[in-house]
């Protein structure tokens, strides 16, 4: 009777572990072996492409010169699945994120300030927000308020930003630029893991950080070089300006941010980047 008792509780243990392994070998292992992809073919995966309409020409007569050695939008992204996918690294402390921030200042304060999600978090909105294409100077109003835009006609007789608006944001662009690019990029490389947290909770899925960096720096490399302040005009209801050229109305909302900044601060933003993603290899 126990012999019995004993058959009917292992018998169908055994059969569920036949099947197990059965469903295992026929079905699971399959799957995880085969590439991850979407309906089950590699070729049909969805690839980034910049949501950004193409940059105009130059205007030869206003001196503009695009940086040829500036890879298209296009070309740039093709490399998303290798530059910009950074391999996994373990997440930082935060005495790792004000070890690393040591690379910026002696301050106790800034290495504070560089290991709290808080400021974490507005870097990775402004990183998302240029790689959108989008002005993230709203972002940082807490930094205090400065004069409004100004214009008026210059010695040369054309409407221009006064030289007091280009010179609002130069301390803060100074600042900026001040950090040597290879240690930003070594502060960047330790807090990625913790960058990349933050992204994912603030539901942004569409691409890794890195690859949004890279989208970010492109926004700011496809600035046209200028020596000169652009000429503006009024716009049709008189409230704004417009920029008279093409070349510079055409640019999006983050690039006239920055062009807002006037030709100094934008050529030193545009340098700063550029060395940035040369030391993070974001463009090989």
């Amino acid at each position: 009777m126990v012999k019995q008792k004993a058959l009917i509780v292992i018998i169908p243990i055994a059969v569920a572990a036949v099947l197990g392994f059965f469903i295992y070998e026929k079905v699971i292992k399959p799957r995880q072996s085969a590439p991850n992809d979407i309906d089950g073919n590699a070729e049909n995966q969805p690839s980034f492409s910049p949501a950004w309409d193409d940059f105009p020409g130059g205007d030869e007569e206003d001196g503009l010169i695009l940086e040829n050695n500036v890879k298209p939008l296009d070309d740039a992204n093709a490399q998303a699945n290798d530059a910009n996918v950074a391999p996994p690294r373990p997440m930082p402390t935060d005495d790792e994120l004000k070890e690393a921030a040591a690379l910026f200042s002696d301050s106790p304060f800034i290495k504070l300030l560089l290991s709290q999600d808080a400021p974490l978090t507005l870097l990775v909105k402004a990183i998302d927000m240029l790689a959108c294409g989008e002005s993230p100077t709203d972002l940082f109003s807490f930094i205090g308020a400065f004069k409004p835009f100004r214009a008026s006609v210059g010695s040369d007789g054309y409407l221009a930003a006064t030289p007091e608006t280009y010179s609002r944001f130069t301390p803060i662009v100074n600042s900026l630029v001040s950090i040597p690019p290879k240690n930003a990029a070594q502060w960047y490389l330790v807090a990625e893991p913790r960058l990349q947290a933050i992204l994912d909770e603030l539901g942004f899925t569409d691409a890794p950080i890195r690859q949004k960096l890279t989208q970010a720096i492109t926004t700011i490399l496809q600035i046209p070089d200028f020596d000169f302040a652009p000429e503006l005009a009024e716009s049709a209801s008189g409230t704004y300006y417009i920029y008279k050229d093409d070349a510079f109305n055409g640019l999006n909302d983050a690039q006239k941010a920055i062009v807002r900044l006037g030709c100094g601060n934008c050529a030193n933003i545009k340098s700063f980047a550029k060395n940035i993603a040369a030391e993070l290899k974001l463009f090989e």
